[in-house]
């Protein structure tokens, strides 16, 4: 037995997949929501556009990411989640490198918008099943969670890498940089193991009933009217999170005259505090207590937030 077929059937391999499994979607899903404002101003810079032009590749990301999910969805049921894995992390090291070649806002809305919105969402979908294959049920909360802590991780480490290149490097040098980083993605398809798809030793007849099967099920998922409303509610849902992230980025360097550097750190903060808030998931999914309180508590104080900074900020403006 060799040493690979070794390490893939101990127990400890789990861990590894789940750590491959969070950074993959560090370097998708988070990666697309840390970018969006970084890549806003510099579409900005790059093209002389409107703040609200500028935004779309970014928005049109994040969006398509999103209503993809159901396609990727149903090829899970097709394809092994490794496979989805490679192709997704070809997808998106691809699109971020042909996205350098862009000389339009039109160019990058396809590459970057939508070319690698698809690379994200089957990673997001292959890494997110190929976890769930490995942990079982009393594990799987502790699992999620990581790969949650994975997602914010890319949030909040983004913005601040991405300005920086920005800053010091041409628009398309930024690019080009970043591009070798989701090559990560990749890797993770050679980690992965997927039991969904191993040994598969049914006869001939039998193989063609699973296949049609299997078939008959997509076909019905794709007709089904509720699946894509999903979709497009959801994607209307990111859509408008996609435009506040890029958004406000260049309302508080324009407003406050902050250069991306210090911009960046409010990005970070939001990834850092949610990752603070999935540990807190954790603690609190091991305590028995009623639930409808915590429900109700981040509504009140979110709000008294808000109306705090609100007061505050209006109270300076009048000061200045």
């Amino acid at each position: 037995m060799s040493v690979w077929s070794t390490a893939t059937k101990s127990k400890a391999w789990k861990y590894v997949v789940l750590v491959f499994s969070a950074v993959s979607l560090a370097l998708s899903i988070g990666f697309t929501h840390g970018f969006a404002g970084s890549l806003t101003l510099a579409v900005s810079q790059q093209f002389n556009l409107s703040i609200t032009e500028s935004s779309l590749p970014a928005t049109f990301n994040t969006g398509f990411a999103q209503m993809s999910t159901t396609v990727a969805a149903v090829l899970t049921k097709v394809l092994p989640l490794r496979t989805l894995q490679l192709l997704g992390g070809l997808v998106i090291a691809s699109g971020v490198c042909i996205s350098s070649l862009a000389t339009s806002n039109l160019e990058l809305m396809l590459t970057y918008g939508v070319y690698t919105a698809i690379g994200v969402s089957l990673v997001r979908s292959a890494a997110s099943g190929i976890v769930r294959q490995h942990f079982s049920n009393d594990q799987i909360n502790v699992a999620l969670c990581a790969m949650m802590c994975g997602s914010y991780i890319g949030i909040a480490s983004t913005p601040a890498t991405a300005n920086y290149l920005f800053t010091n490097f041409t628009f398309q040098q930024t690019f080009l940089f970043l591009s070798p980083a989701f090559c990560i993605n990749i890797l993770s398809a050679i980690i992965f193991t997927d039991k969904s798809h191993k040994d598969k030793t049914v006869p001939s007849k039998k193989g063609h009933k699973v296949k049609a099967s299997v078939w008959k099920d997509v076909k019905e998922v794709l007709a089904d009217s509720k699946v894509w409303c999903f979709a497009l509610s959801g994607g209307l849902k990111k859509f408008g999170m996609a435009g506040f992230y890029a958004l406000i980025p260049h309302y508080v360097i324009s407003e406050r005259q902050l250069t991306l550097e210090n911009t960046s750190v409010g990005g970070s903060i939001y990834g850092i505090a949610a990752i603070f808030g999935v540990f807190l998931m954790i603690a609190l999914s091991l305590v028995e207590f009623n639930r409808v309180l915590p429900h109700a508590l981040p509504p009140i104080v979110g709000g008294s937030a808000i109306a705090c900074i609100t007061a505050a900020e209006s109270e300076a403006s009048a000061n200045i």
